[in-house]
């Protein structure tokens, strides 16, 4: 009869410096790569004041993550050189406790614009005094930390608005910027830092674009909003792209300026994260753009740069600090297995009041319990644990014998060898053996690691 024995092994993740970074190197699924957990380092400055300091830079690597957004923020004397000081600063912070940088220029970058002004010609050309101001700002900035941060992110929820931009299509509120304007910032901004630096300028100083992180939700009651409608509106400004694609200050040929696609989500706000519901907002096909998933949409437009969220969270008061905890890693654990998603940053680090509302630390600065799931994540991402049970374990031939594997993390592959030749990729397989004798069976499993 044939006798079964089992040997269980397995594989892990091992860590990657985060410099020099590429679109091919940022990559959940990546077997070299621990997950790419970052955060938003709150408001980096107020007034002349540096808020982002090294001790805050210092709290924020002892988490062990390595990855920060931080938002540069215009003064009304523009980017002087008193400016530009404060924030040689904050970088210099963030380098030297190992942390490498999202830049965000947002709605506060380019100063004395209003919302109406950077929607002027939305119907029309698209183009405007402030696309141009922006694309110029921009690039220096770029050209200036380049050495330093190599992933620059364009625009700040561009699909939010207070007031329906149909009706009130010049200051619809928030950051909402029309989709044909915010198609013109992305491609003057890839034109002018070729034009001022070198046809090599982003290839030669490996340096990524983001797309301006679309505001996703499930708030307000209304119906949630995926923010594909108005990825969809951004897509078919199809006139603005094919006179990118043949530009001379497009190289490369490219399509889209963005090297990654920049996506926010807050959902389930009130109570544990939904599974169903992340998965929707990401890949649902529902055959029309108002309801697609995210990912969904781009592939319909021949976009396939990895989503790279800059922004979820949940709030202390809104679920209390347990809950605001394991929907941290529960959204890291899905976010694991989607290979579309290059990483994803808790939003945000530190936060003002007793309670810590947004923040993994509180105004008083206690670690709340989303600190040590969130520092969990961060580091080298632990192998799942391989097991299995099987039943029978002995019998005569032909013995048919049901495996299930039961060990634990998170595991995206089974490999299974059945010890006479014989091998399995399923879960949970079923083999028969035809000969007697002893076997031993051997189970591999690998995955991007859990909590």
């Amino acid at each position: 009869m044939p006798v079964i024995r089992s040997t269980t092994t397995r594989r892990r993740a091992l860590g990657l410096a985060l410099a020099g970074l590429s679109a091919a190197s940022l990559s959940f699924a990546q077997a070299t790569a621990p997950p790419y957990v970052g955060v938003n380092a709150g408001a980096p400055i107020s007034g002349t004041s540096i808020l982002f300091t090294d001790a805050v830079a210092a709290d924020i690597a002892a988490s062990g993550c390595r990855f920060v957004r931080i938002n540069f923020i215009g003064a009304a004397s523009g980017w002087d050189t008193a400016r530009l000081a404060l924030y040689d600063q904050i970088i210099a912070n963030a380098v030297n406790n190992d942390l490498q940088v999202l830049a965000v220029f947002s709605n506060e970058t380019v100063w004395g614009f209003s919302q109406a002004q950077w929607n002027e010609n939305y119907n029309t050309t698209g183009l405007n005094a402030y696309t141009t101001a922006y694309a110029q700002t921009a690039y220096l900035l770029i050209n200036r930390y380049k050495d330093d941060v190599k992933l620059f992110e364009l625009w700040n929820e561009p699909s939010c608005w207070a007031v329906d931009p149909v009706t009130n299509p010049l200051n619809p509120g928030c950051s909402y910027i029309w989709p044909r304007i915010f198609a013109n910032l992305l491609v003057e901004t890839y034109k002018e830092c070729i034009d001022q630096g070198s046809a090599s300028f982003f290839s030669a100083n490996e340096l990524s674009l983001v797309s301006g992180g679309l505001f996703a939700h499930d708030i307000g009651g209304s119906g949630p909003a995926s923010g594909t409608a108005y990825a969809h509106d951004v897509y078919t400004q199809t006139d603005i792209w094919n006179a990118f694609a043949t530009n001379p200050l497009n190289p490369s040929g490219r399509t889209y300026p963005w090297d990654y696609f920049g996506y926010h989500f807050y959902l389930n706000q009130g109570s544990a994260v939904s599974i169903s519901e992340l998965n929707a907002f990401f890949n649902q096909n529902a055959g029309g753009h108002d309801n697609d998933g995210i990912h969904r949409e781009q592939l319909n437009h021949g976009d396939t740069a990895p989503i790279l969220v800059t922004e979820f969270g949940w709030t202390t008061q809104g679920v209390g600090p347990q809950l605001k905890a394991d929907n941290l890693a529960d959204t890291y654990d899905w976010l694991r297995t989607q290979p579309a998603v290059a990483g994803a940053m808790w939003y945000q680090y530190n936060c003002c009041d007793p309670n810590g509302d947004w923040g993994l630390t509180n105004g008083i600065g206690n670690y709340q319990p989303a600190w040590f799931e969130f520092a969990a994540q961060t580091g080298i991402a632990s192998p799942p644990v391989a097991n299995f049970s099987a039943s029978p374990t002995a019998g005569a031939t032909p013995l048919a014998v049901s495996f299930a594997a039961t060990g634990s993390g998170i595991a995206t592959a089974w490999d299974w060898d059945f010890g006479d030749g014989n091998t399995s990729g399923l879960e949970n397989p079923q083999h028969t053996y035809l000969a007697a004798g002893t076997y031993d069976v051997a189970l591999t499993v690998t995955g991007p690691g859990g909590a």
